[in-house]
């Protein structure tokens, strides 16, 4: 991603989200704790339970999406609307633009 870029997604959520120091093991940890919450997701599915299911994968989503933000030097603070900044950082994976649709809907109902 460009600077211009960065500094446009930067612009767009400035009470959201600012640059901190990347920090490549700190995004390893986080990428450790979206897989955990993946196979939590599952362990969920498997036993029935949809919340806890619903749960894990969402909070699977959000430790990938700031492990990526984190390795690029970039942080989104919990506030509102930081679930949508995060995931319109435009240097997420393809797999993240589903979630972002998905969690923007939910919010408007």
């Amino acid at each position: 991603m460009s600077s211009n870029e960065t500094d446009r997604w930067l612009q767009r959520w400035p009470d959201v989200a600012g640059r901190v120091n990347a920090n490549p093991p700190a995004a390893q940890n986080l990428a450790k704790a979206a897989r955990t919450n993946v196979e939590r997701a599952r362990k969920a599915l498997a036993d029935k339970d949809f919340d806890a299911a619903v749960i894990w994968a969402e909070l699977a989503l959000v430790n990938g999406a700031d492990a990526v933000l984190q390795r690029d030097g970039v942080r989104v603070r919990g506030k509102e609307r930081s679930h949508q900044a995060r995931f319109e950082y435009p240097r997420l994976p393809k797999t993240f633009a589903a979630a972002a649709t998905d969690e923007v809907e939910k919010q408007l109902k």
